[in-house]
């Protein structure tokens, strides 16, 4: 099925999150000049601590994969509309998880500034082709279904 459109945005989906793995996705300063980047892959600068940030990184991998594993179900529709749900929801708890590593950093460290960089949004792209894929697929299994009513 590569040739049909929720394979491309199925492969979208699950590049974005692997990319957004290996960049910055939060930035704390302080006023002293201190820096800590949260990474997809643990923490950076001169705040670390030694912690690892196993939530995001997890989902991050978790999504990008499960995606990408969406594309071979295409034999079945309904299980892969599934998939998708669940890939929708694992990118809604991305955020969540990542919302709650920002918030505990803001409490453990004291008058420190967050920037979020632009690789936080890029999930969200990917969500959008998520919800995009869904409703191809629907389409397809809508399009099956007419052809076998009229059989």
């Amino acid at each position: 099925m590569i040739q049909r459109i929720q394979t491309i945005y199925l492969l979208l989906a699950g590049l974005i999150p692997a990319f957004a793995l290996f960049q910055s996705l939060l930035v704390f300063t302080t006023t002293e000049g201190g820096v800590l980047k949260l990474t997809g892959l643990g923490y950076e600068g001169t705040l670390a601590d030694g912690r690892f940030p196993w939530g995001v990184c997890l989902l991050t991998i978790i999504l990008a994969l499960a995606s990408l594993a969406t594309i071979f179900y295409y034999r079945n529709r309904k299980k892969q509309i599934g998939m998708v749900n669940g890939c929708i929801g694992l990118a809604l708890a991305w955020y969540v998880t990542l919302g709650c590593y920002g918030w505990s950093i803001l409490r453990r460290l004291a008058d420190v500034e967050m920037e979020i960089t632009i690789s936080a949004i890029l999930p969200a792209f990917s969500l959008v082709l998520l919800i995009l894929a869904r409703r191809g697929i629907k389409k397809d299994e809508a399009l099956v279904r007419a052809a076998d009513r009229i059989r």
